[in-house]
């Protein structure tokens, strides 16, 4: 992972005052009316976004997520010009063993046809795998932005959380008894997402992390790694693949300098 934009350290701290994440759990209700500004923001109509120009963006769904969850994000990429991908992943609840693979293999035909290096941009667990990606990957990606992923700490998250991995780890060591030596589903696992990680945290591929200090199930402070380009936002964590907010970042971070700004995409 290297420092974004020529910075020596993240661009911002945590918040002042930041409310404490585990005290505030009602504050996830609130994605619906997010999702609502999103979709009367300018940013929705892609004024002020500049032109994606086709490039390749992959897009992977947070834990207990699926595609589904970034369709809205999908769509919007698409009519601001880029190439946006999603993961192929219909639940996001096993060893990350079980998603690398098949996101290389998707990752290397996306980067071939496009002929160039692939945007990663990940939600919460995705924004894990997108990271771990990029460290067995690196000449096949530009850049990854994760979107409220515990970073530093996989599992510093809220109890109800932390209950579902729990579960989700039970459930995969009965599948697959080799679950339990390799740590499946814990902050030490031992499988290619390890590796991945690891390498990352030395590689070249540059790493934005988008966190809200509002977010109810992941610490924010966690989803922040030195060195990071660092943009925080204000709003749920179930919402920050449809935040108008996080659009705004995302037009600034997905296009290189030099594309030419869009109006609007509305279509007449």
């Amino acid at each position: 992972m290297s420092v974004g934009a020529g910075e020596g350290e993240a661009i911002s701290c945590a918040p002042r005052g930041a409310r404490q994440w585990w005290r505030d759990p009602v504050q996830e209700c609130t994605w619906p009316v997010e999702y609502a500004g999103l979709l009367t923001s300018p940013v929705w109509r892609g004024v002020g976004v500049r032109d994606g120009r086709d490039r390749p963006v992959l897009l992977i769904p947070g834990f207990l997520a699926g595609d589904v969850s970034l369709v809205v994000l999908a769509n919007w990429l698409q009519r601001t010009g880029y190439r946006p991908k999603l993961s192929g992943i219909v639940w996001n609840v096993g060893c990350a063993e079980r998603y690398l693979p098949p996101l290389r293999r998707r990752l290397c035909a996306l980067a071939e046809r496009a002929g160039e290096p692939v945007v990663l941009v990940g939600h919460s667990r995705g924004g894990l795998l997108a990271n771990a990606l990029a460290g067995l990957e690196p000449g096949l990606v530009a850049k990854v932005v994760t979107l409220g992923s515990p970073l530093t700490d996989n599992l510093d998250v809220a109890p109800l959380t932390a209950a579902a991995v729990a579960g989700a780890r039970w459930v995969e060591t009965a599948r697959d008894p080799g679950a339990r030596s390799r740590h499946c589903l814990t902050s030490g696992c031992l499988c290619s997402y390890r590796d991945g990680t690891e390498s990352a945290a030395t590689g070249p591929v540059p790493l934005t992390c988008v966190a809200s200090e509002d977010d109810g199930i992941v610490r924010p402070q966690s989803c922040v790694l030195p060195g990071a380009k660092v943009r925080w936002v204000r709003g749920s964590h179930l919402g920050l693949a449809t935040n108008a907010q996080v659009y705004r970042i995302l037009a600034d971070e997905l296009a290189p300098a030099g594309r030419p700004v869009r109006r609007s995409t509305t279509r007449r």
